[in-house]
């Protein structure tokens, strides 16, 4: 027989039986779809996770943390680590030492900025948002403007927003038309950027410096560009050096060399006072004696008393001695204190990674690069790639014995055809594969029609997951694409099942004895 004959058989049988054909073709559909759905959703993501690196240039990208053991934070912007007592702090002599690695183009320094919350300008409410200070200007970091302009080194109040803010402050749909706005801050304490603290009052103290901790400090800033894509749609991006004055915290406190001198000083001039009183004191008593009444006596002393301890008052008032002179502004460089969250680098060529990583362990520091990342990325993804395959691969498992259940049967329908095919010369070879045609064409348009309704589903699901995706602020579009290699390989997958399903009753048909066969009722 030909090929040919081999296809307009294989049809007419299958629509002679068309209620028990559909049924297995159904279920080899259910598979395809399973198949070819989820593999797409989950290539669609690794796609999406290595544009997401590309966009800001990322492949060359490496953060140096200062923990040797931290190796990996699971963001390239890392922004959750500091230096401790216990290992290197990442200061601005670490950068200038890293740069001078070979094959480092160019290195800024990370740090996450902690506010209690944002909010936007004459609105009461607050979010909580992932600011990031870094150097503009340098070959590090490229990050994408989607609206508006990214920042200069010189900006001190000004802000680059992500998608996850944009998106809560209401301007997915316009981001370009909340360029401009104002951003307010909500610190702790009063940071090294607008008005000081008020100075504390003289006297007992403890209730103002209770009220200060207790008031949060506002500092505005301006949007001045969005960011729709990137590492993190979370991350908000100022300049470092305006970084750094938010994470310089200000307060009063008394100067412990000035008070001690104060109290020396105050301590002489009452001690020489004293003195005074001391000498005056005898003479004014003698001048009381001429009096005869000891009450008016003692009630004139008395008042002699009060007037010098008020005298002695009044003089040491005038000569300045109050606790608040030795008040001075005190400001707490944190960044200096615990050294950089990370420090962000980028290699020349992606060869070069391994030897710059390698370098900068050998400083002490703990390194993670952006291939790294998206190794463990792609890994997560074939791993969830397998076990969604191994449930596609069940579901055409079951429509597999439904093909060997429906070929058996074939089997038993047409003994007498095979018989008179036999009788008429057909080889046991020509009956095997007429069999086997039959079930890989089940198993092929199984997998065809599977296919079509997939690009189907794929289409509905990419116009929601995009609508979705927009009105988010997320920068993700058409996630599940389709792969040439993919759809190639499910439909041969599915007619080498069918074809593998049916050997079996292929086989036993073939070996009919054409004499029982034709006898066959």
């Amino acid at each position: 027989m030909k090929f040919f004959d081999y296809v307009a058989l294989g049809f007419k049988n299958i629509w002679r039986r068309k209620s028990r054909s559909f049924l297995t073709i159904f279920a080899v559909v259910i598979g395809a779809i399973s198949i070819i759905i989820m593999l797409s959703l989950v290539l669609g993501a690794k796609q999406v996770a290595t544009h997401q690196l590309e966009s800001i240039d990322g492949l060359t990208l490496m953060t140096v943390s200062a923990n040797p053991e931290i190796q990996n934070s699971g963001n390239l912007i890392n922004t959750d680590t500091y230096g401790d007592d216990t290992t290197n702090k990442l200061n601005d002599s670490t950068v200038e030492t890293i740069k001078q690695i070979l094959n480092v183009l160019d290195a800024t320094p990370i740090a996450g900025v902690w506010v209690k919350s944002i909010s936007l300008e004459g609105s009461d409410k607050k979010y909580r948002a992932n600011i990031v200070a870094y150097t503009p200007g340098t070959k590090v970091l490229n990050i994408p403007v989607a609206a508006g302009r990214s920042l200069v080194p010189e900006d001190m109040d000004k802000i680059v927003i992500g998608s996850e803010l944009l998106r809560n402050l209401g301007y997915s749909n316009n981001p370009g038309d909340i360029i401009g706005k104002k951003l307010v801050l909500y610190t702790q304490e009063y940071v090294d950027w607008g008005a000081d603290p008020p100075k504390p009052p003289e006297g007992d103290n403890k209730e103002y410096f209770d009220n200060i901790q207790n008031q949060p400090h506002n500092v505005t800033v301006e949007i001045v560009g969005v960011v729709t894509g990137g590492v993190d749609e979370s991350q908000n991006y100022i300049t470092m050096g305006f970084g750094k004055r938010i994470m310089t915290s200000k307060n009063w406190k008394y100067d412990d060399q000035k008070m001690k001198q104060l109290k020396e000083n105050q301590s002489q001039l009452e001690e020489q006072l004293r003195r005074e009183q001391a000498e005056q004191k005898s003479v004014y008593i003698k001048s009381l004696m001429t009096i005869p009444d000891n009450n008016v006596r003692n009630e004139l002393f008395d008042e002699w008393n009060k007037e010098w301890d008020k005298n002695i008052s009044e003089q040491l008032a005038a000569a300045g001695f109050n606790q608040s002179a030795t008040l001075i502004l005190d400001k707490q460089d944190n960044l200096a204190r615990n050294g950089y969250s990370s420090i962000l680098l980028r290699v020349d060529k992606t060869e070069n990674i391994e030897s710059v990583a390698k370098s900068v362990k050998q400083l002490g520091f703990g390194v993670q690069t952006a291939k790294d990342m998206l190794d463990q990325i792609k890994k997560i993804f074939n791993l969830i790639g397998l076990i969604i395959g191994a449930i596609g691969g069940i579901v055409l498992f079951v429509a597999a014995l439904g093909i060997i259940n429906n070929m058996i049967m074939a089997t038993y329908e047409r003994t007498r055809e095979i018989g008179i095919l036999r009788a008429c010369g057909a080889t046991r070879g020509t009956i095997r594969n007429m069999f086997i045609f039959e079930a890989g064409l089940l198993g092929f348009l199984g997998g065809a029609i599977g296919l079509v309704i997939s690009f189907g589903l794929a289409k509905i699901m990419n116009i929601v997951g995009n609508q979705i995706a927009i009105s988010q602020g997320v920068p993700i579009q058409n996630i599940i694409s389709f792969q040439p290699w993919l759809v190639i390989s499910v439909i041969a997958l599915t007619t080498l099942i069918g074809a593998l399903a049916g050997l079996l009753p292929a086989i036993r048909a073939s070996r009919m004895d054409p004499v029982e066969a034709l006898r066959y009722e």
